[in-house]
C-alpha cells in the first residue's frame, strides 16, 4: 500500500517563513536608520534656519536704532523740534529742525556749528558725535542674555576697537571710541537649540 506525503507544493517550510522574516527585520532597521536620520538632519536645517533669521532680525533692530534718524532730502517738508537729519555723507552728527520749512535744492554744509539755513527750513548745532557708547550700553554686558526691544540674544562680544597700521584689530584704549564690535549669538536659555543658530556680528563706526 503506498503512503501519501506530507509534503504540500504549495507551501511554506518553517525555515523559509524564519529566513523571509529576518530578511524583512533586517531590511526594516537599515530602512529606518536611513531615513530616521534624513528626517532628523531636516528638521535640523529647519530649526537652524529660524535661528539664523533670529539673530538677523535682532542685529537690524540694533543697526535701525543707531541709524534711526533718516538722511537729509531736498525739497522735503520738515517741522521743527520734531524733524532730525543726518548728513547724505554722514558725520557722526545730526541735526535738529529749528524752524519749520521746506529744504532748499542744495544740502547745507555741515558742521559742528549752526544755524543751518536751509530752504525755509532752519537746523540746529550738530548734535553729537552719534552715541556709540550708548548703543553698546544698550547692547548689554559680554557674556550675558538679553531680552529687550532689539530681541532675544547671548552678547559674545561688544567692545570698541581699532585697528592698527597693519591691519589687525586691536582693543581701543585711546577713548575715542569709534569703532564698536557686536557678536550675537542665540539666547542660551534656548539650550536645546543654542548651538544651531551660529554667531552674527557687525562693526558700528562713528567720526
Amino acid at each position: 500500500m503506498r503512503r501519501g506525503t506530507l509534503h504540500s507544493p504549495g507551501g511554506f517550510t518553517l525555515i523559509e517563513i524564519i529566513v523571509t522574516l529576518v530578511i524583512v527585520a533586517v531590511m526594516g532597521s537599515m530602512i529606518f536608520v536611513y531615513f530616521g536620520k534624513a528626517f532628523s538632519e531636516s528638521a535640523t536645517s529647519v530649526i537652524q534656519m529660524q535661528k539664523y533669521t533670529e539673530l538677523h532680525r535682532t542685529m537690524e533692530n540694533i543697526r535701525a536704532d543707531y541709524q534711526k534718524y533718516p538722511k537729509w532730502r531736498s525739497n522735503t517738508a520738515y517741522t521743527k523740534d520734531v524733524s532730525i537729519v543726518v548728513p547724505t555723507n554722514p558725520n557722526g552728527r545730526y541735526y535738529t529742525c529749528t524752524q519749520s520749512g521746506t529744504s532748499g535744492a542744495t544740502e547745507p554744509v555741515w558742521n559742528q556749528g549752526g544755524p543751518f539755513d536751509d530752504g525755509t527750513a532752519k537746523w540746529g548745532a550738530a548734535s553729537g558725535p552719534m552715541n556709540l557708547t550708548s548703543l553698546k550700553t544698550g547692547i548689554g554686558a559680554e557674556g550675558t542674555d538679553q531680552d529687550n526691544a532689539y530681541g532675544r540674544y547671548y552678547v559674545v562680544e561688544n567692545r570698541f576697537i581699532v585697528f592698527d597700521s597693519s591691519g589687525a584689530e586691536q582693543p581701543d584704549t585711546s577713548g575715542k571710541n569709534n569703532i564698536l564690535k557686536v557678536i550675537i549669538k542665540n539666547h542660551s536659555q534656548d539650550a536645546s537649540t543654542y548651538k544651531l543658530g551660529g554667531s552674527l556680528g557687525a562693526l558700528f563706526y562713528s567720526y
